[in-house]
């Protein structure tokens, strides 16, 4: 790989992880409990991983 492909790819995954953050916190602006029928999923989602121990950070 050459240097301009990985500077571009880490600049693209920058910006795609600063996208989600947005867009995180905005969800978390609007509904901070996730009680939105448009957020059950994701609400689902996180109960699981966190029940699963997989959001252990220890």
């Amino acid at each position: 790989m050459n240097n301009q492909l990985i500077c571009g790819f880490a600049l693209e995954t920058g910006s795609i992880i600063e996208k989600a953050r947005q867009q995180a916190q905005f969800i978390f602006q609007k509904d901070p409990e996730l009680q939105l029928p448009e957020h059950a999923l994701l609400a689902k989602r996180l109960e699981e991983f966190w029940q699963n121990g997989k959001g252990d950070i220890s």
